[in-house]
């Protein structure tokens, strides 16, 4: 990842379930991301984001480590249920469509459809690639 990066993107191919022949594949067979990493990432990058092409951060057949997870990119600094949170939080973008982007991308903007009250909103994610 390029120093200063703010976004990480993680592009599985898990997308490639996302229709309506393997939909009970991709939302109950899904891959997650264990709370270790958000750990890892917010004391070793200042990313303010992730985004990925699976359903959600939390695998369906792996709830609990799953909503540890999501503690773990969300919650603000200081020690939480045995996890040690350094750094500051990194926001989430679930099931994003990443097939045929840039490896590189120069800019990226987040627009969030904002809600009051809300713990998470639909995105619009738009993005530049080429020479900068």
């Amino acid at each position: 990842m390029p120093a200063g990066s703010d976004l990480l993107l993680l592009r599985t191919g898990f997308e490639q379930f996302r229709n309506a022949i393997h939909m009970h594949t991709y939302i109950f067979e899904g891959p997650g991301i264990v709370p270790e990493v958000g750990i890892w990432l917010r004391e070793t990058y200042r990313l303010k984001m992730i985004g990925f092409d699976f359903l959600s951060l939390s695998s369906y057949c792996h709830r609990e480590p799953g909503r540890q997870a999501h503690r773990a990119f969300l919650l603000q600094g200081g020690a939480y249920g045995g996890m040690n949170l350094s750094g500051n939080p990194i926001l989430i973008i679930e099931d994003m469509h990443l097939e045929g982007i840039a490896r590189k991308m120069n800019s990226v903007i987040v627009a969030p459809l904002r809600y009051a009250m809300a713990d998470g909103a639909p995105v619009t994610v738009i993005g530049t690639s080429g020479s900068a």
